[in-house]
């Protein structure tokens, strides 16, 4: 099954890009926050959301089919993704959210596990 999807549209008809940033220390919570408000020329909005609480329910800030909240989720932007990965149930709306042609983000500490205590 791939979650490889083509769509043709005019990038310069975007007004706003909703990035759900689920993250993994709390010390990163505003990472992805801030550097897209410096570089995202005003069409970029970010959410944080902990990972926990992402595993805990993970559609109640992101939706499910045909009542999706974001275009993005991040997931990364911190050493070893602090060591936390998905619960089955989230693993599958992350996966449902991508086959329906939404973006998705791993940062290489969430897929990469060398020098990692979950390698």
């Amino acid at each position: 099954m791939s979650l490889t999807a083509t769509f043709s549209f005019d990038i310069t008809k975007i007004t706003k890009i909703k990035v759900l940033n689920i993250y993994a220390n709390p010390s990163y919570a505003d990472y992805v926050k801030t550097w897209m408000n410096n570089y995202g020329q005003g069409k970029i909005e970010v959410d944080p959301l902990y990972v926990d609480d992402f595993n805990a329910n993970p559609t109640a800030k992101l939706g499910d089919r045909g009542s999706w909240q974001y275009d993005v989720i991040i997931f990364g932007f911190s050493d070893c993704y602090s060591n936390k990965d998905l619960v089955a149930a989230s693993a599958a709306v992350t996966r449902r959210f991508g086959e329906d042609g939404h973006g998705i983000l791993f940062g290489h500490d969430t897929i990469e596990g060398n020098g990692c205590a979950n390698p």
